[in-house]
């Protein structure tokens, strides 16, 4: 290498640099579960078990429905996210309000045996290493709402 080289080499190292930092930047995004403010006092709240993991707890709770309602909700590949089941609760809904897509990469589970239904109308992609760890049933899908068995709708606009 000469030393005329070495301006293009720099700039491509820094190019590089920029690159790998907008990856890595990438990544933390896909670790982002953002509670949003449609449950009024009743909002879901992220508690970190470790640096990997958090639970999800408080939400609106309906008799044995818990509702939790999120702007994004994504899980990084090695992350985990898990929803708490308090007593007497059989269902978890959650939906996200957000205009994106949910990056599920890691783990999603329920800390009891409670069914979980996730709603994105926006989408959800599971990555290769994505893991369930429900006791209980889980429906994903990419519906506007679902209907509840009181003929009530669990919907994007609460």
């Amino acid at each position: 290498m000469t030393l005329r080289n070495w301006p293009r080499i720099g700039w491509l190292a820094a190019l590089l640099t920029l690159v790998s930092l907008g990856i890595g930047a990438r990544n933390r995004v896909l670790a982002q579960i953002i509670p949003d403010n449609t449950l009024g006092s009743e909002n879901s709240v992220l508690v970190p078990l470790n640096p990997e993991t958090d639970r999800i707890q408080g939400g609106a709770l309906r008799g044995s429905n818990l509702f939790h309602s999120f702007r994004a909700f994504n899980i990084g590949e090695g992350r985990g996210a898990y929803f708490a089941n308090p007593a007497a609760v059989e269902n978890i809904f959650s939906r996200v309000t957000g205009s994106n897509p949910s990056r599920l990469f890691g783990t999603l589970g329920v800390m009891g045996e409670a069914n979980l239904f996730f709603l994105n109308p926006n989408g959800i992609l599971f990555g290769p290493n994505f893991s369930l760890d429900v006791r209980g049933s889980f429906v994903a899908t990419t519906a506007n709402s679902i209907a509840l068995p009181d003929g009530s709708l669990f919907s994007l606009r609460g």
